[in-house]
């Protein structure tokens, strides 16, 4: 053996101990596992895609009744119950209901877009849409 072998055996003894990382635990969000039977439980906790799809699930849902559009709204539509409300790019420009008509019923917050100068600068704050209110709500003449 030569002293350069030495060397490198000296030095792997000073490496710092790896151990496999075990995956980090998901985040769940308020009352998600309450929601199943232990034995449902069991079953997801055996089928990891789908426990987080519904852990994605569960999460959107609470977002949307705390009345936050998803990031993917970028668009928006009048719809003839709640006003205008956004969605995502690409909806027609009026509807008759929204997703966001079961917050309505509920008693939930409905989001409110503002109007494109308002939200790049130009105009300081939300701007009405024709035929509705400052505070989005459409005018009742605009219905009649």
């Amino acid at each position: 053996m030569s002293g350069g072998e030495n060397l490198l055996d000296l030095a792997e003894l000073f490496q710092p101990v790896t151990t496999p990382e075990s995956p980090p635990e998901p985040i769940e969000a308020p009352g998600f596992r309450e929601q199943f039977t232990p034995r449902q439980w069991a079953a997801l906790d055996r089928n990891p895609d789908i426990l987080q799809a519904l852990r994605l699930a569960h999460a959107f849902g609470l977002t949307r009744a705390a009345g936050l559009a998803p990031d993917h709204y970028t668009g928006q539509t009048v719809c003839q119950s709640c006003g205008p409300v956004p969605i995502w790019e690409g909806a027609p420009a009026s509807v008759q209901g929204c997703p966001w008509c079961t917050n309505r019923i509920e008693g939930l917050p409905i989001p409110k877009p503002m109007h494109r100068l308002a939200k790049e600068g130009g105009g300081g704050g939300p701007v009405a849409l024709p035929g509705h209110d400052q505070d989005g709500s459409p005018r009742k003449e605009a219905w009649a």
